[in-house]
């Protein structure tokens, strides 16, 4: 059987080591954190990190707080401290909208009766490109159950062009109603994304700006707090125990569904060769044909 995106993307993070997957995260968040930044227009203003703090930076948010309130800056941990807060609410929820999309898109292709998801299926398969992506092949859908078509739409176009998709096969056969319905959980996720990426922006502008407010000596003794409940030395830890494996699993699957699995592969090549794991990267791409 032909391997998915995921389980390539599963066995590629499997190579890295603790500090190696730590590093690949971080890039992957500067993207993200990049993108939803110049999109809210919150650059503007925010001083850079000082380069010093990479540790913390890379450490997270909590090591910060904590920072700062080592320093005998309570006010500003306690302040970022609810951003954090606000972020990490928004995030559960934008995870619970993910779930409420997924099980919208199931309820409505079990709704087709048998010659209705057939007529789906070979129009989905039709679909030509879309969002950049080429159609899911016929050879995937043609014996495939409500259940499994749902999975391939999400895994292959991720979540939002997913809902989209099958939305517009679902005018295209005649079923306004059913399409209605996937536009309002369409709607719903996006907003939820929107507010989740905004808490982030606020929570991160508030550390860079917090973090360029601060004197010499307050960000050395923040540093050397970070170095030692985050260190950067010692042996290299296989993630593949507990807390980590679900780390990378979520992390696979945030990937996969904000982008799908082919754009999914090829930016995490990208990413791995920006943080020095270029044979990773081409092996990546050789396994799956993607970026070469």
């Amino acid at each position: 059987m032909e391997k998915t995106g995921r389980q390539h993307l599963l066995e590629a993070l499997k190579e890295l080591g603790g500090r190696e997957l730590k590093e690949l995260r971080a890039r992957i968040s500067q993207v993200w954190l990049k993108r939803g930044l110049e999109g809210w227009g919150l650059l503007s203003g925010a001083k850079p990190f000082h380069p010093s703090l990479w540790l913390t930076v890379d450490a997270g948010l909590e090591v910060t707080v904590e920072g700062l309130r080592a320093v005998n800056q309570g006010d500003l941990a306690e302040e970022l401290a609810t951003l954090l807060d606000t972020y990490e609410k928004q995030h559960r929820e934008q995870r619970s909208a993910t779930s409420r999309a997924r099980g919208r898109l199931l309820f409505t292709l079990n709704e087709l009766g048998e010659d209705e998801l057939g007529r789906f299926k070979i129009k989905l398969a039709d679909m030509g490109q879309k969002g950049g992506y080429n159609p899911i092949p016929w050879g995937r859908l043609w014996r495939a159950k409500p259940a499994e078509v749902a999975a391939g739409l999400i895994n292959h176009y991720g979540v939002r062009c997913g809902l989209e998709t099958a939305g517009e096969v679902l005018r295209a056969i005649r079923w306004e109603e059913l399409a209605g319905g996937l536009a309002e959980a369409l709607e719903t996720y996006e907003e939820r994304c929107r507010e989740q990426r905004l808490a982030l922006c606020r929570v991160r502008e508030m550390q860079a700006r917090t973090v360029g407010s601060l004197g010499e000596e307050d960000l050395r003794r923040i540093q050397e707090r970070a170095a030692e409940t985050h260190p950067q030395g010692g042996p290299t830890v296989n993630p593949w125990g507990g807390q980590e494996r679900a780390e990378v699993m979520e992390l696979i699957e945030e990937l996969v569904s904000t982008y799908g699995e082919g754009h999914a592969v090829w930016m995490t090549q990208e990413m791995l060769r920006a943080v020095s794991q270029g044979p990773l990267a081409e092996r990546l791409a050789e396994a799956t044909g993607i970026g070469q």
